[in-house]
């Protein structure tokens, strides 16, 4: 699987962006912004430049990114971005093009 940039976003020519990345609608995202594998991103999130995303971070629609966020440290949501919640564990059942995925997540509130 390949990278997946929806219609009407605005990306800086210098971000990076690895595999495995989906980047929603409508995303502005500035200069020197760093997207790890795995990081999907919802529609209309905003990212300052020279931020990094870490490796299978979720960011939730409508979130503004204004510093780094770490690898593996769940879903961020809101203005300013912050943690909501802890992806603990991921495992794939069935993957495939045009199959059926199914994922079991075991998900935590921050804090709790």
């Amino acid at each position: 699987m390949t990278s997946i940039v929806e219609p009407g976003t605005v990306i800086h020519p210098s971000v990076k962006l690895s595999h495995y990345v989906r980047v929603g609608r409508g995303c502005i995202i500035g200069e020197n912004v760093t997207l790890k594998s795995g990081v999907i991103l919802a529609e209309r999130t905003v990212i300052m430049p020279d931020c990094r995303i870490g490796r299978h971070v979720i960011v939730g629609a409508c979130s503004l990114v204004r510093e780094s966020i770490p690898d593996d440290s769940g879903i961020w949501v809101g203005v300013p971005c912050r943690p909501l919640k802890k992806v603990q564990s991921i495992s794939k059942e069935k993957i495939g093009y045009g199959a059926e995925t199914e994922l079991t997540l075991e998900i935590n509130r921050i804090g709790q």
